[in-house]
Parts: C-alpha cells; structure tokens; sequence
C-alpha cells in the first residue's frame, strides 16, 4: 500500500511540474567519500532533494525510490 501512494504522489507531482532546462547537479567530487551507510543515504537523500528543487522530477524519481527500498519510514523521501 505505501509503495502504490508513493507512485500515486509521485504521478502527480510529475504530471503538473514544469520541466526545467539546466543539468543535473553532480556529487560534490570535493567531499570525502562516505564512510558509513548513513552517510551515503543522507548524500543520495540530498542530491535527490537537490533535484526536485530543481524542477527535475523524472530524473529524481529513480534516486527517491531507491532511498525509499532502503529507508520505508523516510516521510520526505515518501513524498519526494
């Protein structure tokens, strides 16, 4: 059931954004590489955040349900 609202929200989300022109911002290649699980959640979770700040939605949905197989209970990443 939450897989289905996740989609459901997502659908929406996508169906009535405006699709923006710029490039994808990449990973900070100056930071550390993440030394624990948390650490590469919260750098996926920001980057996908960063995406839809961006008004790219397609290209964060693949990176918002990856988070959301790995972390269920993230209400942001739910709602992405």
């Amino acid at each position: 059931m939450p897989n289905r609202f996740f989609y459901c929200v997502t659908l929406f989300a996508l169906a009535f954004s405006a699709s923006a022109q710029d490039t994808a911002p990449a990973l900070p290649s100056s930071t550390a590489p993440a030394t624990s699980p948390d650490d590469a959640y919260q750098a996926q979770r920001k980057f996908a955040i960063a995406l839809l700040n961006q008004q790219k939605h397609i290209e964060a949905l693949p990176v918002f349900e990856s988070l959301a197989k790995q972390n269920p209970n993230d209400a942001d990443v739910l709602l992405g």
